[in-house]
């Protein structure tokens, strides 16, 4: 059972992270054949504040 954590900045919409899941899942099914109902996504929401990239928090 494929799961998938996928982090991203705070922000996008239910709409973009149903469309993101939908994508995502149509690819595991098809390359790792597995059905559908085995692919699990968790979306991570994170600040920008919580995150940072070369020693600076990605908020500054």
């Amino acid at each position: 059972m494929p799961v998938i954590e996928i982090k991203l900045w705070e922000g996008r919409s239910r709409e973009q992270k149903a469309e993101i899941a939908r994508r995502i899942t149509d690819a595991v099914v098809e390359v790792g054949k597995t059905a559908p109902e085995n692919v699990q996504i968790i979306f991570c929401d994170s600040a920008k504040s919580d995150w940072a990239i070369a020693g600076k928090l990605s908020d500054e």
